[in-house]
């Protein structure tokens, strides 16, 4: 007999699917449908990917994706609940550009699965943790996400979560509790309050570069538990403290090969408004807007900056996120878990000069 590769993991599934689109698809022509859901998709693919989520199946209007299998991360509920949000935010832009009013259902779920090939196929996920995951999504109201307990108590401290009942899953005795997802948290999920100590001379350095206005680039480096979350939490309310001081912050993901997308939810609808004192010509206020989408994992159909070589792309970029952070000075961003990929760290904390 040929050996078993199939494993259990305990992975996070994320199930979504199109409300109403049986409806829709009565009055329009299958070509324009498969069309519609395969640009749709196309869309959605990027957002998962982005996340270290693996594309399982689409099946029909019906997306199923697994985190934490082929490659686990420590965060995976955390990735999956982020990509379903994204995903609803997603979809509100694809109508805007079609013209449509498509809604989704997502359904999130946490638990053991069998991952591997069945008769041959491509590997794919089995077991509770799916049934539970597409359960949530069909219980789920249009343009919302839904998740389990498991899910929510993984996940919990990044995300704000609405209690919403139990609800019943076939071959379960006992019904699940369902949580709706009502957003990203405030702040990512830090170490408790408690008085810092012995931190006071770094914070003073943080706190110099916004009282005197020049700025700076400061790396935080040290052992686990030496206290570098509890400073960047510390520094971060007093920057919020001083009155026009613009903050965003964000956590790195392991295994995403783009490092900018711990800003990814940082308000990057609005970046042509908020490029608009600063660049007065529209096209390349565009194209910086579109830059600075795209290096943040975004999808921009038909984007001018698209089709640029790499060297370029990255010098773009570089100029664009500094056009960027001009505009919205003074301007603190702080990125935490940012891990180097070389063995020469200070090629990793070396900062780009601005243009």
């Amino acid at each position: 007999m040929p050996a078993d590769n199939r494993e259990r993991r305990v992975v996070t599934v994320l199930f979504s699917d199109l409300a109403g689109f049986t409806r829709m698809s009565e009055s329009l022509d299958p070509e324009e449908i498969a069309d519609t859901v395969d640009a749709l998709f196309n869309r959605f693919r990027p957002l998962i990917e982005r996340e270290g989520g693996t594309i399982d199946k689409f099946i029909g209007d019906a997306v199923m994706a697994v985190f934490g299998a082929p490659v686990a991360h420590r965060d995976d509920p955390a990735r999956a609940v982020r990509a379903g949000l994204a995903m609803q935010r997603e979809i509100v832009a694809f109508n805007a550009a079609r013209g449509v009013d498509l809604r989704m259902r997502v359904g999130i779920a946490t638990g053991e699965a069998l991952w591997g090939s069945v008769a041959g196929a491509r590997d794919s996920a089995m077991g509770d943790a799916v049934n539970v995951a597409q359960r949530m999504e069909s219980s789920a109201v249009p343009g919302s996400v839904r998740v389990s307990r498991s899910t929510e108590r993984a996940a919990r401290g990044n995300f704000e979560f609405a209690a919403e009942g139990t609800v019943a899953v076939k071959g379960r005795e006992a019904p699940v509790e369902a949580f709706a997802v009502k957003g990203e948290a405030a702040a990512p999920a830090l170490e408790a309050d408690s008085p810092m100590v012995g931190r006071a001379d770094e914070l003073a350095r943080l706190t110099a570069a916004i009282e005197t206005g020049k700025g700076g680039f400061f790396v935080l480096s040290g052992e686990a538990g030496t206290g570098k979350s509890r400073l960047a939490q510390e520094f971060r309310r007093v920057a919020e403290a001083r009155e026009g001081v613009w903050v965003a912050a964000g956590r790195a993901l392991e295994a995403v090969k783009l490092p900018l997308v711990a800003f990814g939810d940082i308000g990057a609808g609005n970046i042509a408004g908020s490029l608009a004192a600063a660049i007065s010509d529209p096209v390349e206020r565009e194209n910086i807007a579109h830059l600075i989408a795209i290096s943040l994992g975004g999808t921009v159909p038909g984007a001018r900056v698209a089709n640029l070589d790499v060297a370029r792309m990255a010098d773009e970029m570089r100029r664009a996120w500094a056009l960027w952070i001009g505009a919205r000075s003074p301007a603190v961003l702080i990125v935490e878990d940012l891990h180097c990929p070389t063995k020469e760290p200070s090629r990793c904390s070396k900062p780009s000069r601005p243009p």
